[in-house]
């Protein structure tokens, strides 16, 4: 991909998609992507993020999305985060 896009149109991208979310479907994409990351890439996804959002994530949004995907799924599917399939939020 970055051979199309310089950084800064990956970035600008990124901050346009963020603002097109909107606040009532964050936590289902934040789950949502959160499930596609390994541990490495979790850990530096949160950390881009204030802690406000970390916060929320592992206390709401994660353990919401993680019961949405069990009842949509069944329990055989995993993230691929070690630590979130463990069942703890980073």
């Amino acid at each position: 991909m970055l051979a199309h896009y310089t950084p800064e149109m990956v970035e600008r991208d990124r901050r346009t998609a963020l603002a097109q979310i909107g606040r009532r479907r964050m936590a289902l994409v934040f789950g949502w992507v959160a499930s596609c990351l390994e541990d490495d890439q979790l850990a530096v996804t949160l950390a881009e993020h204030p802690r406000l959002v970390q916060y929320l994530f592992s206390r709401f949004w994660w353990p919401d999305y993680q019961r949405r995907m069990t009842e949509l799924y069944g329990a055989a599917v995993q993230p691929l985060s070690a630590t979130l399939a463990a069942g703890v939020a980073a």
